[in-house]
């Protein structure tokens, strides 16, 4: 029994290894894919012409939402456990779309 025990211990590791790796991997391609697609977001949002001015501010853009995602896990953790996963999950989404949606 402890043989068989340990082995599902070693496969719920690699498992878990296996998913932060690739969970690891696509947040450095989200970043890698801002990085690259900032100069051409700076000529879209803030002008024609390409100056560090409107470069920064859509690293500054990029920055806020880095910063906001913990913000948001720490408020919504805690609405969720006041008042539930599940309508934590859907008055989350309902804030991501309903902005969305009006504009």
């Amino acid at each position: 029994m402890n043989v068989s025990l340990l082995d599902f211990q070693k496969k719920e590791k690699k498992t878990v290894i296996l998913a932060v790796t690739i969970g690891n991997l696509l947040e450095w391609y989200e970043i890698y894919l801002y990085v690259y697609w900032a100069p051409i977001l700076s000529k879209i949002f803030f002008g024609n012409h390409l100056s560090v001015e409107n470069l920064m501010n859509v690293y500054l853009i990029f920055g806020l939402g880095f910063l906001a995602r913990p913000l948001g896990g720490i408020f919504f953790g805690r609405l969720g456990d006041r008042i539930g996963r599940k309508q934590s999950l859907i008055l989350s989404i309902l804030m991501m779309t309903i902005p969305r949606a009006i504009a």
